[in-house]
């Protein structure tokens, strides 16, 4: 699921540097700004994904 969170954030910057005339990142390709969101969002969602994980086998009731 992270990766699929990546995906859209990315496109979602990609899309909205191209076509709203916006210049935050001056010169930057928008394609390299947006692989940069991608790889912050991937490892941020990775990451709860994993404490989630963690904590819920914690606390699960053997059988």
């Amino acid at each position: 699921m992270p990766i699929l969170a990546g995906l859209i954030v990315a496109e979602v910057v990609v899309i909205w540097l191209t076509f709203g005339k916006i210049h935050l990142f001056g010169t930057w390709n928008v394609g390299m700004v947006g692989l940069g969101v991608n790889v912050v969002v991937v490892v941020g969602a990775g990451l709860i994904e994993r404490a989630l994980a963690q904590r819920t086998a914690a606390t699960a009731v053997p059988e």
